[in-house]
């Protein structure tokens, strides 16, 4: 997938200006139980302040609070919800490796 940026753990104030022109991510979130969540944006940043409040997913409502662990900008939409559904499939230790990239 060309045309993407890994993102440092934790990163969501100083997002540039591309992620407000709606470029799509795949993210991790490392939720309250230590269990890993994958999620797939164009809003990075206000998917984030959903989830967070409880609003984004029932999964991570139960779990809260929730980080931002691992981040990734991808080319299109139908990139972000392959990589999702990629990164969803995998086993626990490697998505583990990329929450510690």
């Amino acid at each position: 997938m060309g045309g993407r940026e890994d993102r440092p753990a934790g990163e969501t104030a100083g997002l540039r200006a591309s992620s407000i022109a709606r470029v799509p991510f795949v993210y991790l979130l490392r939720c309250r139980d230590g269990s890993l969540y994958a999620g797939a944006a164009v809003e990075l940043e206000r998917r984030l302040v959903e989830h967070r409040a409880g609003r984004a997913s029932r999964y991570t409502r139960s779990r809260l609070p929730v980080d931002l662990v691992w981040s990734i900008e991808v080319a299109t939409w139908s990139d972000a919800l392959r990589e999702e559904s990629r990164i969803k499939s995998l086993p626990k230790a490697e998505k583990e490796r990329l929450a510690g990239a």
